[in-house]
């Protein structure tokens, strides 16, 4: 029981960082073409669909190991609702892009499926800037009383 304590202690940050450089990869490296007037193709595409793995890993692990302390019966906090809302948006995201890379509709369903992916995706990077900058927040302040106290 304690090696398994002892090993979340050391998954969990894990998980976060990965979380976290993956999404910047994946944001910078969807939308940054887009800005550009570009499309996504060659490194860029390898680099966002090679991120996409464990992104999706270590927010199902953060899912199950997040979800007490983000329980919305318990309190209902802006940190705890950008929780479930990326939770939400990730299987839409995923799904979207999925069901475009088989022939189920025509050029006109697959670019419709693309530019759903794409606003999911711009809602999902700011719920999730959001909720870093909260949890930074909070962080910053647990760390400041446990000082003065």
């Amino acid at each position: 029981m304690l090696g398994a304590l002892r090993l979340l202690l050391i998954l969990k940050p894990l998980a976060y960082g990965v979380a976290l450089v993956c999404g910047l990869i994946l944001t910078l490296s969807g939308f940054g073409p887009g800005l550009l007037g570009e499309r996504l193709q060659g490194f860029l595409l390898m680099a966002h669909m090679g991120s996409v793995p464990p992104f999706l890993l270590s927010v199902a692990f953060l899912s199950v190991t997040c979800a007490k302390q983000h329980d919305l019966r318990e309190r209902m906090t802006l940190g705890s609702l950008c929780f479930w809302l990326l939770l939400g948006l990730t299987v839409p995201l995923t799904l979207t892009i999925l069901l475009s890379m088989f022939p189920l509709t025509g050029t006109e369903g697959l670019n419709a499926l693309l530019g759903l992916h794409e606003s999911i995706a711009l809602v999902f990077v700011v719920a999730a800037v959001l909720y870093v900058l909260l949890r930074v927040r909070s962080k910053a302040t647990a760390q400041d009383e446990s000082q003065k106290g």
